[in-house]
């Protein structure tokens, strides 16, 4: 609003209603591919790469998340706020316990919990890569993404030229779509 204060804005609960669609599994290939625009600092980036994956992820309403971003980095550091959050959230760490551990293998040692993958004990799976890295067969175990969430994707238009807006286009239809047709699909 005008004094600055937050508030949810119109945005925010099309997000939350889209979101709930994910309760239940997908209805059929293809079925569900969304993608919202929305200006500069209404909590795109909170909302699709944490808030909304993690209350998913909590209820296992998905068990495989896929997100993307424009660079390595800027996806490694979502899902660096991600773990940070399951590490400092009291309440979520009361609720969602199994949801907020690392699965661990008999020796002790995670399974994945690296920069840019996360498996926890409750059998969520998040992976936050840069749109142009190697996806393809991207499964934990036989389990393939059953979300999809691309984030910026795009560099600033500077530097960014219709060649590379094209090879980009191709990335995100012939490696990454593919990586399930049941897969709801989120771009933002």
């Amino acid at each position: 609003n005008e004094e600055g204060d937050l508030s949810f804005a119109d945005a925010h609960f099309l997000w939350v209603r889209a979101a709930r669609r994910w309760i239940g599994p997908p209805r059929g290939q293809r079925e569900d591919r969304r993608a919202f625009v929305a200006p500069r600092s209404c909590g795109k980036s909170t909302w699709w790469f944490l808030i909304l994956p993690m209350w998913a992820g909590a209820h296992l309403h998905t068990r495989f998340a896929a997100a993307f971003a424009d660079s390595g980095g800027m996806a490694e550091l979502h899902l660096a706020t991600f773990k940070a959050e399951q590490a400092n959230n009291a309440m979520l760490r009361a609720d969602f316990k199994d949801f907020c551990e690392p699965m661990r293998r008999h020796t002790g040692r995670t399974v994945a919990d690296n920069q840019n993958m996360l498996h926890t004990r409750s059998g969520f799976t998040f992976v936050a890569k840069g749109i142009d890295s190697t996806s393809l067969g991207m499964k934990m175990g036989e389990v393939r993404p059953t979300l999809i969430i691309f984030d910026d994707c795009e560099p600033p238009e500077a530097t960014y030229s219709p060649f590379q807006r094209d090879k980009r286009l191709s990335t995100i239809e012939n490696a990454i779509l593919p990586l399930s047709e049941l897969a709801w699909v989120v771009l933002v």
